[in-house]
């Protein structure tokens, strides 16, 4: 159930607020054997700018009031153009170039569905479950 042992483990940026969230995702991706970075929305641009190694995949949850997930990912997307975007419960714009998962946490019920999330993680990475 982890990427191929013969490259290494694809790097993923995890952006949400809520610390909680934050830990389980990265936390349930860690053991699908991807390398996770986990971080809110203030400090994602800080982690990605000193970050010299690739990151294949930004995955947005929700962000603190102020943040917006289209400008922190247009943001990102200029210094790393082949970064790929998951958005976590949100409607993101037709032409943006993101998969939406929706809903996968609800505003009544902050439910995470771990599965959901990584079986979107490895089709846009294109990695399989062994």
């Amino acid at each position: 159930m982890r990427p191929s042992s013969e490259s290494p483990p694809a790097t993923i940026l995890l952006v949400e607020c809520d610390e909680a969230v934050r830990r389980y995702l990265s936390w349930s991706l860690h053991l699908e054997g991807f390398r996770v970075l986990a971080k809110d929305g203030e400090h994602a641009h800080r982690l990605s700018d000193r970050l010299a190694a690739p990151i294949e995949l930004l995955v947005i949850g929700a962000l603190d009031h102020g943040d917006d997930s289209d400008e922190l990912r247009k943001g990102l997307e200029t210094h790393r153009p082949s970064l790929r975007t998951i958005v976590l419960g949100a409607i993101s714009e037709p032409e943006a170039p993101a998969t939406t998962l929706d809903p996968v946490r609800s505003p009544a019920t902050p439910s995470i569905n771990a599965e959901a999330i990584i079986g979107a993680v490895r089709a846009l990475l294109g990695t399989k479950n062994d």
